[in-house]
């Protein structure tokens, strides 16, 4: 996953017909409720609710990919497979996957907000 790219901007431009408005639009609402989409991620582990793990990260991905954060794609990916093939019959593991989801959706937030500030 390392050598994806955190942001894709060609394929994010190209998904928003290069309208960087729109695209800056996008990205407010997603960022506007990420932690409450997070939270009810961590929520689902606790509480071992695997089907919300599953398609709480699976929205997420979606969202994720058609805003080329190809990293927090392929993580929110990697969660919704681990809870759709193994439940949460490890709720460590799922909780250390999530922290690695947060933190490509905050490198994702660093580099949309640069190229945000030089367009």
């Amino acid at each position: 996953m390392e050598r994806l790219p955190i942001f894709d901007r060609e394929s994010a431009m190209l998904r928003v017909d290069q309208d960087e408005e729109f695209f800056a639009e996008l990205l407010e609402v997603f960022f506007s409720d990420i932690e409450e989409r997070l939270d009810e991620l961590k929520t689902a582990i606790s509480s071992k609710v695997a089907k919300d793990l599953e398609s709480g990260a699976h929205s997420l991905k979606s969202a994720l990919g058609n805003l080329g954060a190809m990293r927090a794609h392929e993580q929110a990916f990697a969660l919704e497979k681990s809870a759709r093939e193994s439940g949460l019959s490890s709720t460590e593991q799922a909780e250390q996957m999530l922290t690695e989801f947060k933190k490509e959706i905050e490198a994702f937030r660093q580099q949309v907000q640069s190229f945000m500030s030089t367009t």
